[in-house]
């Protein structure tokens, strides 16, 4: 990692004075072997208020990259810029190159403020190595479980969730958490700028608290894969999600509802399928929640109030992520907080269906529903159940309504 040092001067309504005061401390970052960031510099132009940021880009397989520049003030806090000019140097598919140049709008971004220590680093990811952060995902091994509920189990829908054996043949990665308002935030930052036009706002939480970490509520299926395809751009992995069947990368699905295919073998951010989410959920157990069984349907339930936030428990709002117990794969909050997306349209018969590795049905329902799992903050103890399937219109939002993430392994 290469740090280099220079002066900028601070915002100011009057024109012939400067735009930064104070120091730019230049970050190269480097995500796989592949590609190598190097003399990076920034500066500003006099009297203006743009900065001129440049870096060398080597590539050993002459492999195209995403690259990105984020800044910070306070050298914790990290902001993807996004109004830059020269759409060859950032972004999805930059070639290796010497002398790559950025011109940043930084009024636009940081108006009228003094920084007096400002960290610009650039980062660039071919998409090769297909990791995850240890930190944010768990390994979830492939395995074979029970998929729905016993007969007796408090709260089960008979026709929904009949019991029967499912195989996951692949091992995957799924998040810890829901994604935060803070991870959608960073990321619609970077997709609106790199056209995914129509990707919605979404809402932090239920409350819009001023704190990111509530998972992100009010968005859509398809905002959902939206943001699974930018992140991955945004990292240099392949994308999942395509407007045709044929998969080609001239399809990778950025606006629009008309069609989704999913190509589950790249190495990019998608949405669990349905059996992935139940499993990755119950984590060995076969009781109603992973902390034990379902003992009241609506009222106050002891084994559920130590693993999520629900109708008793959350005042009516969401919570910040990880707050209650983490399941044995170290997930947290899949009960309750918000409900989350599944890749799959909604079927009611499971049992009926693909018993290896299912991915839903066909064809969509006739009112184009997908699949939600988990139970929200409003929602009685028995929704949350690991066994509910409940469905919604994939046009839909609803701020008791979010997401998380996984990744399929590459092991």
């Amino acid at each position: 990692m290469k740090i280099v040092t220079i002066s900028l001067s601070h915002f100011s309504r009057i024109v012939q004075s400067s735009l930064l005061t104070g120091v730019f401390v230049l970050t190269s970052q480097v995500f796989a072997a592949g590609p190598t960031v190097s003399n990076v510099t920034a500066q500003q132009r006099p009297n203006t208020k743009l900065v001129d940021i440049t870096y060398d880009l080597e590539h050993d397989e002459d492999l195209a990259s995403t690259v990105t520049i984020e800044a910070t003030a306070d050298g914790e806090n990290w902001t993807l810029l996004t109004n830059l000019t020269s759409s060859s140097a950032h972004g999805f598919g930059v070639v290796e190159g010497t002398g790559k140049s950025v011109v940043w709008a930084a009024e636009d971004e940081w108006p009228a403020q003094l920084f007096p220590a400002v960290k610009v680093r650039v980062r660039a990811n071919d998409g090769t190595g297909g990791g995850v952060d240890p930190a944010n995902f768990s390994l979830v091994p492939g395995g074979v479980f029970a998929m729905g509920s016993p007969n007796g189990e408090v709260g089960r829908d008979a026709v929904s969730e009949v019991l029967h054996d499912v195989t996951l043949n692949k091992s995957f990665y799924m998040a810890k958490t829901e994604v935060t308002w803070s991870d959608w935030s960073a990321v619609r930052a970077f997709a609106t700028a790199n056209g995914y036009s129509d990707i919605g706002v979404g809402a932090n939480g239920s409350m819009d608290a001023p704190e990111g970490d509530h998972p992100v509520s009010n968005v859509s299926w398809w905002d959902a894969v939206k943001y699974c395809n930018a992140r991955s751009e945004q990292e240099g992995k392949t994308p999942v999600y395509y407007t045709e069947e044929s998969l080609g990368a001239g399809n990778v699905l950025r606006t629009g509802t008309a069609a989704a295919f999913a190509d589950l073998n790249a190495n990019g951010y998608r949405l669990p399928t349905d059996a992935e989410w139940e499993y990755a959920c119950r984590a060995g157990t076969e009781t109603g929640f992973y902390t034990g069984e379902v003992t009241q349907s609506n009222a106050a339930d002891p084994n559920l109030d130590s693993a999520g936030w629900y109708a008793e428990n959350s005042g009516d709002n969401t919570h910040a992520a990880a707050g209650k117990a983490a399941n044995a794969w170290g997930l947290y909050d899949t009960h309750g907080n918000v409900w989350e997306w599944c890749w799959d349209w909604y079927s009611q018969d499971l049992s009926v269906g693909e018993l290896v590795d299912p991915t839903g049905a066909a064809e969509p329902n006739g009112n184009q529903q997908r699949v939600i799992r988990g139970g929200g903050y409003l929602d009685p103890a028995e929704n949350c159940r690991s066994a509910r399937r409940f469905r919604f219109r994939n046009t839909s939002k609803d701020v008791t309504l979010g997401f998380r993430v996984a990744v399929t392994s590459v092991q």
